[in-house]
C-alpha cells in the first residue's frame, strides 16, 4: 500500500509540473488561463498522495494527529482546485453548446442525494475525518471531474468532431 500512494502521489507531482512547465510556454492559447489551477491541483494532490503515505508507513507516529489533520486539509483544497479548474475551463467555451443549458437540472439530483446523505452521516458518530473526506469526494471531487469532462466535450463539439481545440 505504501507504495502505491508513493506513486499516487509522484503521478500527481508530475501532473503538476508538466502543467506549470506548459504554463511558462510562449503563445496564448485558451487552456494557458486554467493551468494555474491544475498545476496546483497536481502539487497539492500529490502532497495528499504523499501524506497517505506517511500515514500508512506507520513510521511517524508522534506526528500522526498532525499529518492527519494535515491529510484532511489537503484533499479538501486538492477538490476546491479540481473543481475551480473545471468551472473555468466551462466557462472558457464560447459559444456554450446547446446541451449546457440543462447542467442545473441534471444537478439537482446528485445535490438532493448529498443533503439527504450528509444529514444522516453527520448525525451517526463517527470520527469527523471520515465525512470529511466522503464529503470532499462528493461535494468536490465529482463536481470539478463532471464540470472538466462536460469542457472537455463542449470544445470538441464546438470545435467539430472529437479534436482537442485547446491549443
Amino acid at each position: 500500500m505504501i507504495l502505491l500512494f508513493f506513486f499516487y502521489g509522484l503521478a500527481f507531482e508530475g501532473l503538476g509540473l508538466a502543467a506549470y512547465l506548459q504554463l511558462r510556454r510562449e503563445g496564448d492559447f485558451p487552456l494557458k488561463k486554467e493551468l494555474p489551477w491544475l498545476a496546483s491541483f497536481g502539487f497539492v494532490g500529490g502532497a495528499a498522495g504523499w501524506v497517505d503515505m506517511f500515514l500508512a508507513s506507520g513510521s511517524l507516529q508522534e506526528i500522526a494527529n498532525i499529518l492527519s489533520i494535515l491529510r484532511v486539509t489537503l484533499h479538501l483544497l486538492t477538490g476546491l482546485l479540481l473543481l475551480r479548474f473545471g468551472w473555468g475551463m466551462l466557462n472558457n467555451l464560447n459559444p456554450l453548446p446547446a446541451w449546457s443549458i440543462f447542467i442545473p437540472g441534471i444537478l439537482i439530483v446528485p445535490i438532493a442525494f448529498v443533503i439527504t446523505y450528509a444529514t444522516t452521516t453527520f448525525i451517526t458518530p463517527s470520527p469527523i475525518e471520515i465525512p470529511i473526506e466522503i464529503w470532499t469526494r462528493y461535494l468536490l471531487y465529482m463536481p470539478g471531474s463532471l464540470l472538466r469532462g462536460l469542457a472537455v466535450y463542449g470544445s470538441s463539439v464546438i470545435a467539430g468532431g472529437f479534436g482537442w481545440s485547446w491549443y
